[in-house]
């Protein structure tokens, strides 16, 4: 199971990610996205089988925070690697996955 250390060290890194974005310092802002999402892909990793909610969410947010980088491929490739697993059963999440994809690929809006 993932610590919470680990996920506030990401949390952490996120805003200040949002921090420098809304300051206009694209650059940073999109190198500490890519920190972040490699951090929530490392939790990811550690996330307990009989935790499927939890790791729907992690995923949800690395393919979301890749997105946020710049990083549209690897943000795509989690989006759907996960779409197709069977492992994401809330409709929720399901959704916000989708809309990452169709973002990127140009696909319909969900």
């Amino acid at each position: 199971m993932p610590s919470l250390e680990s996920y506030w060290e990401a949390e952490d890194v996120v805003l200040l990610a949002d921090r420098a974005h809304s300051q206009g310092d694209e650059a940073e802002a999109r190198a500490l996205y890519t920190t972040a999402a490699q951090m929530y892909e490392r939790l990811r990793e550690q996330v307990l089988p009989e935790r499927p909610f939890t790791w729907q969410i992690v995923t949800q947010s690395t393919a979301a925070l890749y997105y946020r980088a710049g990083n549209h491929e690897r943000a795509t490739q989690i989006a759907q690697q996960a779409l197709a697993s069977g492992r994401v059963t809330d409709g929720h999440v399901r959704m916000r996955l989708q809309q990452i994809v169709d973002a990127i690929t140009g696909g319909d809006d969900r």
